[in-house]
């Protein structure tokens, strides 16, 4: 499950773009790797695992405010904007895990097919169905 040299994008004078990356509509963690590692190597970010931990945690702060706003929006366009701004901050999440697999050495595909596979037959509670809902507390 290590990063693997192949995977990275040949050298260039820009990182690889988005756009690249989508033009065959087929969107690959893979493919965020090799953006991830492009985009830091030209923008000089800093690649220290710990403080990396330390900046998604506050993105995930982040999330959680915005949960919190889509949670209080009382109108189409508040729910609106409160989407957009969680979507914005997931999205830094996704970012921030990438670049944390690239600087561990992890192929977060394998990764994540091998451990979905596990999941696939695991029981939870020691149960393999979802526990039964609680019933509502009784009124009076």
């Amino acid at each position: 499950m290590r990063w693997c040299p192949q995977w990275r994008t040949q050298a260039r004078s820009t990182p690889l773009r988005m756009s690249e990356l989508l033009d065959d509509g087929n969107l690959s963690i893979r493919r965020l790797q090799a953006f991830h590692e492009s985009l830091d190597h030209e923008k000089g970010f800093d690649q220290d695992l710990l403080r990396n931990v330390a900046y998604l945690s506050e993105e995930i702060g982040e999330v959680v405010t915005a949960i919190r706003d889509l949670k209080e929006a009382d109108d189409p366009s508040a729910l609106e904007e409160a989407r957009a701004h969680l979507g914005e901050e997931l999205a830094d999440c996704l970012a921030h895990i990438v670049k944390l697999a690239n600087y561990g050495g992890v192929d977060l595909q394998e990764a994540y097919v091998s451990k979905m596979e596990r999941n696939l037959t695991r029981m939870w509670h020691g149960k393999q169905s979802p526990l039964p809902p609680t019933p509502p507390a009784e009124q009076g």
